[in-house]
């Protein structure tokens, strides 16, 4: 008599799954590799680590995507409204081994997830950054929130006066590191500083 068919599964592994169609499910559905913990992402770009903005883009282009390489970066839109962006899967060109080309060294990124016909927007990655904003006195993060409250048409905040009740004294750096858990909250949106700070920061 003729054996028996083997059963499709016939080592009863679990059987594979689909697997994401979009960033948004890729962020939202895998594993953190860091845990929540994201003290440690941001300690590279620390002010005062003494690492130039230079080194720290060769660093982020020298890594892997065990943890997102994604960045918020602030916008001009065509109507002349700030807005935010996401940044991910940054990598450097890959140059050919022969022929030179005008895209060896630069480095690109994905703006935003996946559009119809599995299309994704790609922009070249700044220069310089990660490039210190400069020193700016800003408002408490209470201070803020009646800031923003007392001025409802207003779409963002001005670093204010020196002295001025409720401030203190920062500095930054114009992109900032998105850690895994809050991507789903920004990659396919557009935001102004004031939506950002109302739908993101509070809920953060």
């Amino acid at each position: 008599a003729m054996a028996q068919p083997p059963p499709p599964n016939p080592i009863g592994a679990p059987l594979v799954g689909p697997g994401p169609t979009t960033y948004l499910q890729l962020y939202r559905d895998r594993q953190d590799a860091l845990g929540g913990e994201y003290a440690p992402l941001y300690v590279p770009y620390v002010v005062n680590a003494r690492r130039t903005p230079q080194e720290l883009r060769d660093r982020l282009l020298s890594l892997s995507e065990v943890v997102p390489k994604a960045f918020l970066a602030l916008v001009v839109d065509d109507d002349g409204v700030c807005r935010t962006r996401t940044l991910h899967r940054v990598q450097r060109y890959q140059s050919h081994p022969v022929t030179a080309s005008i895209w060896d060294g630069r480095a690109f990124a994905f703006c935003g997830d996946v559009l119809p016909g599995n299309h994704v927007d790609m922009v070249e990655f700044p220069a310089d950054p990660f490039a210190l904003v400069g020193e700016s006195v800003l408002p408490t993060v209470t201070h803020t929130t009646a800031l923003l409250a007392a001025h409802p048409h207003q779409g963002h905040i001005l670093p204010l006066p020196a002295g001025a009740q409720d401030t203190e004294q920062l500095n930054a750096r114009y992109f900032v590191q998105i850690p895994q858990a809050y991507l789903p909250l920004l990659l396919t949106r557009r935001l102004t500083p004031r939506e950002l700070w109302e739908q993101v920061v509070q809920a953060i």
